[in-house]
């Protein structure tokens, strides 16, 4: 059930989801054409999957975590009045206006403008200073490095200066080159366990290049870190599914595939794909004892009459 919906806006707040579950969802389709506006949710992560809303919204939000699949029309967020929030732009924004925030990180948005936030990081790297109130604009370029633009004020207004060469199409011969560069950077980020950002590196890696193995394989990795099973599984498959995928990357798709149904609690599912991984690379012991644990786990488990 929506709250609080206007022409043109809907409002979710706490009430408006099961307060049993730590993670939730949001599919449904009559968002689209409107701006979503979520506001006093504690302790949460989100996953926005809709597409084609006008603009998000974020207030007032502790403790959070914001994935953003969908694609936003106006290509932009504003986060108000947040405390140890991460928002997750997976695909859909560009620029994220994020004001009065405390301890806010920001993943995947090419620019952020910040006013009065304090421990402001984006990409990994700290923007804003404790305190300061100026008005700030960040980006990244095509590999993902976080540079500053110029802005001109008018009143409330930030309006980005941009260079002439900005917003052209890379072209064909420059894809793989970036898919690449964003793909390392995802490894770069998974050493550090910081996982949401990996997500976003090799999304942007695929991107450019779809038939990347290696980067999918690597995001259903950090699916099974996050706790998203679902993802994990999707992503493991069609990378084992790829053609021209290196039997390396195959075998360990299969067993990532594997273990997001273990974890599901899908025993049979789990040895069909754990199985597979074996055929692939026989001699890996992690494959042979995750495999046993999943058919031993299949046997225990009570059959339905």
């Amino acid at each position: 059930m929506l709250a609080r919906m206007k022409e043109n806006e809907v409002t979710m707040e706490e009430g408006d989801f099961d307060a049993t579950t730590d993670t939730i969802r949001i599919t449904d389709k009559a968002l689209e054409g409107k701006a979503l506006r979520i506001r006093g949710l504690k302790d949460r992560t989100i996953h926005i999957e809709v597409d084609k809303m006008v603009k998000l919204f974020v207030e007032e939000l502790e403790r959070c975590k914001i994935l953003v699949h969908g694609q936003v029309v106006t290509g932009t967020a504003e986060m108000w009045s947040c405390k140890r929030c991460t928002l997750c732009v997976l695909k859909g924004v560009e620029t994220v206006q994020c004001d009065a925030c405390d301890e806010v990180s920001i993943v995947g948005a090419v620019r952020v403008c910040s006013s009065n936030c304090t421990g402001l990081k984006v990409n990994g790297e700290d923007v804003a200073e404790t305190g300061k109130k100026e008005q700030l604009l960040s980006k990244s370029d095509e590999h993902g490095k976080v540079t500053s633009d110029k802005m001109h004020r008018f009143g409330h207004d930030q309006i980005p200066v941009m260079d002439p060469e900005e917003g052209k199409e890379p072209k064909p011969s420059d894809e793989q080159t970036i898919a690449e560069s964003q793909k390392d950077l995802g490894n770069d980020a998974f050493k550090e366990c910081d996982f949401m950002q990996a997500v976003v590196f090799y999304t942007n890696a695929l991107d450019h290049d779809p038939t990347l193995a290696v980067a999918l394989s690597n995001r259903a990795q950090c699916w099974l870190k996050l706790g998203d099973l679902d993802k994990a599984e999707t992503d493991a498959l069609k990378a084992a599914s790829l053609e021209g995928a290196p039997d390396r990357i195959k075998a360990k798709s299969w067993f990532r595939a594997g273990m997001a149904r273990h974890g599901r609690g899908d025993f049979a599912g789990a040895c069909e794909c754990l199985s597979k991984a074996q055929k692939i690379d026989p001699k890996n012991p992690q494959i042979d004892h995750a495999f046993k644990m999943a058919e031993f786990k299949m046997r225990q488990k009570p059959k339905n009459n």
